[in-house]
């Protein structure tokens, strides 16, 4: 199946979407992209096959022909290092580690087999300058907040003892709340009006210092959604 890829003043006919043809199609695109460092691939729709088997053919087609190194897809920061760990030492399950994004449009063959291209890439030793793989995302909150917590365990036990969401008092697991508790801390912060969990359930005006000025602001702007 082939298509076509828009570059400046013109359209670059391509004979397939799939890797493992070559890139003969794809040549006029290396005077365009010669000196770019960032090239962007996006897609029309979700979860549609054939977008993911053209960016893998890009990619590769970027790695091979114009030296690029690095992957990034919009996906948890924390939870796609472990891919990268993956792609650099070949260490985890691919497919396991893939559905550790969380993030569904991500978790399918075509994207499995870019990460499994990457790490058969760097794993050979023809290839001193070794592929990346980031997200740039922060879509979900749990796993940064255990990796931050698990850094400052290393570096500073004693503030991450203390360590808090917002001052409200809230340990940082309570980033996620779909699985919050009935009772306790949690429940107390979703109880209290929206304009009031920022600067936390035992609030009155003037007290906040963290806030200062905009503690006030924000006490008249939940006064006035409430009344």
């Amino acid at each position: 199946m082939g298509g076509s890829i828009f570059s400046p003043g013109a359209t670059i006919p391509t004979t397939t979407v799939e890797t493992g043809h070559g890139f003969s199609d794809l040549a006029p695109l290396v005077p365009v992209l010669a000196q770019v460092r960032v090239v962007g691939l996006g897609e029309s729709t979700h979860g549609t096959r054939e977008f993911f088997q053209l960016k893998h053919r890009m990619f590769e087609f970027l790695v091979s022909e114009l030296g690029f190194t690095a992957f990034v897809l919009e996906a948890n920061f924390t939870a796609s290092a472990a891919v990268d760990h993956y792609v650099l030492t070949g260490e985890g399950a691919p497919a396991r580690l893939l559905a550790g994004l969380q993030l569904w449009p991500w978790n399918t063959e075509e994207v499995l087999a870019l990460i499994q291209w990457m790490r058969a890439y760097n794993a050979d030793p023809a290839h001193p300058r070794k592929l990346r793989f980031y997200g740039m995302d922060a879509t979900l909150s749990v796993g940064p907040a255990r990796a931050m917590l698990d850094y400052l365990a290393q570096v500073d036990p004693a503030y991450r003892a203390d360590a808090t969401l917002a001052r409200t008092g809230l340990p940082l697991f309570a980033l996620d709340l779909r699985g919050a508790p009935t009772d306790g801390p949690v429940a107390t912060y979703l109880e209290t009006p929206v304009g009031m969990r920022e600067i936390g359930a035992a609030y009155t005006p003037g007290a906040s210092t963290w806030l200062g000025d905009r503690s006030t602001s924000l006490a008249k702007y939940t006064q006035s959604a409430s009344s």
